[in-house]
């Protein structure tokens, strides 16, 4: 039997395979660093949530496969985690050998949850990007059937890239990221926490008079699911605020396309399977700056939605580990 975790930066969940067959599953949300815990409290909550997890089958388990939300080292350390505990950390976290000395396991495998999930599509597609929305942005590429991740393991960062914000509203806006290294970056523009946090300052801003007339003006509590809801009944202040946050994303994907032969991007995550108003504006932004020598046509196709599930960081560890047989 095999365990796989996929720890995010808003749930952690768990699969357990039995013969390659699902038998069964479960989550929790992640703690983090918002809800004023310190990084040695989520690290007990996260390893408590693994043992439990494992449960009576430990006997029974012979590997587990962990993916994690950051960075994680070629060894399997954890050297940061943005949406979970915040800044940079002090010093690694070593989650395979404190899952190993907890468990008594011997193989256990950490990847970072993104390159976990890469492993879903890597039987399909040759070479692509994998680029998630969800409570931050990340992303992946894959050529030639290899993930790039370079001898450290530490490529593919996108979302700490910072941010090509468009005029004029790019003067308003200040979101430091949680990375601890600036403001304005990807991950915290292009994402569901950036949509909340950018609609909040637009709204005492330019966009004011857009959202006094807006569904959303006796919203009490503003919320990334609030305004992707009411971006689908065309309102105009939702739907600014989203233009606003996807161009940055949009701009990066341009410079991808324009750089390397990918076959697909393919966009998960939370907020790309949740607001349909999301893709149609990172669409429209990547059309509107353009990318050299690709139709309209031609970047509809290669621009796509991956399986609409939760299940993309497990089922992605569990291939991986079975390509390491």
């Amino acid at each position: 039997m095999r365990i796989v975790f996929d720890i995010g930066g808003t749930f952690s969940r768990y699969a357990k395979f039995d013969g390659g067959t699902l038998v069964s599953r479960g989550k929790m949300p992640t703690p983090n660093h918002l809800q004023g815990l310190t990084p040695l409290e989520i690290n007990q909550s996260l390893l408590t949530f693994i043992v439990k997890a494992i449960g009576d089958d430990k006997h029974r388990i012979s590997e587990i496969g962990i993916c994690f939300a950051g960075p994680v080292s070629a060894a399997g350390n954890i050297l940061a985690s943005p949406n979970i505990h915040g800044a940079r950390l002090a010093q690694p976290l070593d989650l395979q050998g404190a899952v190993q000395k907890l468990t008594g396991i011997a193989s256990v495998r950490v990847i970072n949850d993104l390159s976990a999930a890469a492993f879903r599509y890597i039987d399909t597609y040759r070479s692509f990007e994998l680029v998630t929305v969800s409570t931050g942005v990340g992303n992946k590429v894959v050529i030639d059937g290899r993930l790039q991740l370079g001898p450290e393991g530490l490529e593919g960062e996108l979302g700490h890239l910072p941010a090509y914000l468009p005029a004029p509203l790019d003067a308003e806006v200040n979101v430091p990221c949680t990375c601890g290294f600036g403001a304005n970056h990807i991950n915290v523009i292009s994402s569901g926490r950036g949509i909340e946090e950018v609609a909040k300052q637009l709204k005492e801003g330019s966009l004011k008079e857009s959202y006094l007339q807006s569904i959303m003006r006796d919203t009490q509590i503003m919320t990334a699911e609030s305004i992707c809801l009411a971006s689908r009944y065309d309102d105009d202040f939702s739907r600014k605020v989203i233009d606003f946050c996807t161009y940055p994303l949009a701009h990066a994907l341009c410079l991808t396309l324009t750089s390397l032969y990918l076959e697909k991007i393919i966009l998960i995550g939370s907020v790309v399977f949740n607001c349909p108003y999301y893709l149609e504006s990172l669409m429209n932004n990547i059309l509107a700056i353009g990318v050299y020598n690709f139709t309209t046509a031609q970047l509809q196709q290669k621009i796509i939605k991956g399986i609409a599930d939760d299940n993309n960081g497990l089922e992605g560890m569990n291939r991986y580990l079975d390509l390491l047989v």
